[in-house]
């Protein structure tokens, strides 16, 4: 009977109920039905039987499934199922699971205490190119490093809040973090924060960056025509110097007419700076 089952599983078609219940306490047939079978898209039938053999499966069982199907995973938190110590123990504590794991569901990281899988370039390097997150928990030392926190920051530079000190102070990282999105020109260490080239393409493609910049910056001229250039509304954050500044203002005009409203007195009374605002 046993070796029939086998052969049945192995054939990847559905199960009765008495063959499944047959199964379901035989470790090396049930974990042979669900490497056969399981699939992200299985049917609610289907899902409601892999929910009731992840409640009797044994920890080898489950550890295995998931090294051989590790987006199981993803199943186990949309169900709100809990995985034993003993199983994430097993998988965050050996470099060879690890790498073919968490590319697949990176969520895993958080459970990784293992100094050297953290500290292992080779793991860690395409894991943070494609979920920039991970920088958050590598090790020190790959927080210094450069090609690491390069990789993160062009991905997302919300995370060179990650990076080492030093790094925050790298002209290149910081400049590659505000060009990807310069809302996070805060993140960057005080000294980049008051270089203007930075904060000139921060402003590119963010008004945050200009309502966070050094106060000198809302009162230079290409910082806030960049500002403008991007988004009219920009003109609110310049100083009154540059609200009464007419190249500045009928920049912003032309982008959008209403921002008038920001412009000195004087110009908002200027015949040119109100026919362009007209016209918007």
């Amino acid at each position: 009977m046993r070796e029939l089952l086998k052969l049945y599983v192995q054939s990847k078609k559905e199960l009765t109920e008495n063959q499944y219940k047959y199964i379901k306490n035989d470790d090396e047939l049930i974990l042979s039905y669900w490497r056969n079978t399981y699939n992200m898209f299985m049917t609610d039938t289907e899902k409601i039987k892999f929910f009731e053999f992840t409640k009797t499966a044994s920890d080898k069982v489950l550890l295995n499934l998931i090294i051989y199907h590790p987006d199981v995973l993803f199943f186990f938190d949309y169900n709100k199922i809990e995985i034993s110590k003993k199983i994430k123990d097993g998988i965050t504590n050996n470099p060879k699971y690890i790498k073919k794991i968490l590319p697949i569901y990176p969520l895993l990281i958080k459970e990784v205490k293992n100094h050297e899988i953290l500290d292992d370039y080779n793991i860690m390097m395409p894991l943070v190119m494609k979920v920039p997150f991970v920088l958050y928990y590598v090790s020190d030392r790959l927080k210094d490093n450069y090609d690491i926190v390069m990789a993160a920051v062009k991905k997302d530079a919300f995370y060179l809040s990650d990076a080492s000190s030093r790094l925050k102070d790298n002209y290149d990282i910081v400049m590659a973090a505000v060009k990807k999105n310069g809302h996070y020109l805060n993140r960057a260490s005080l000294r980049l924060q008051n270089n203007k080239d930075i904060v000139m393409a921060a402003v590119k493609n963010s008004t945050y960056a200009l309502i966070i910049a050094n106060m000198k910056f809302k009162d230079d001229k290409d910082v806030v025509m960049s500002a403008v250039q991007n988004d009219a509304f920009a003109l609110q954050y310049a100083s009154d110097r540059l609200k009464d500044d007419y190249d500045i203002v009928m920049t912003a005009i032309k982008n959008n007419g209403s921002v008038i409203q920001y412009a000195s007195e004087r110009l908002q009374n200027d015949p040119e700076i109100r026919k362009a605002a007209v016209h918007d």
